[in-house]
């Protein structure tokens, strides 16, 4: 599959590996990083390929894991930063 297409980008969001309690259920860490990433190319699509590790993305990850997160949730960014490298199309 081409890196370049929407499907693979769709099939590997899809298949995120993120962390899963019983507790806790579905940890929405990694998908609280990808809709900010998102959110900075929707309000500037002509920025680098880069996704720097700044204030703007800091507070778009924390506006999106306010609204979703459980009380035993911790707002930790540079987890999900970090480990979306895992999924094989995030690269450091």
């Amino acid at each position: 599959m081409n890196i370049d297409s929407l499907s693979y980008y769709k099939k590997a969001f899809a298949s995120l590996r993120v962390a899963k309690t019983e507790a806790r259920g579905t940890s929405p860490h990694k998908i609280c990083m990808l809709l900010a990433v998102i959110d900075l190319y929707d309000y500037d699509p002509y920025r680098p390929n880069q996704i720097f590790y700044d204030q703007k993305l800091l507070e778009r990850f924390h506006c999106y894991f306010e609204t979703v997160k459980k009380p035993t949730d911790h707002a930790n960014p540079y987890f999900p930063f970090f480990h979306l490298r895992g999924d094989r199309f995030w690269h450091l």
